[in-house]
């Protein structure tokens, strides 16, 4: 089975076209059955 994971940290990346939604669609065109998604920034430790 294929996984994905789909990661955004910035607002910025979101309004050029690495959204989670556009990352996902490509993910599932891929192939992944699980998409995993993330959308923390990595700046911080203080992560859930």
């Amino acid at each position: 089975m294929i996984c994905g994971y789909a990661c955004v940290s910035t607002k910025i990346q979101e309004r050029e076209g690495n959204s989670l939604e556009a990352q996902r669609k490509l993910l599932k065109a891929a192939g992944a059955k699980i998409v995993f998604y993330d959308s923390f920034t990595g700046v911080t430790l203080d992560r859930p």
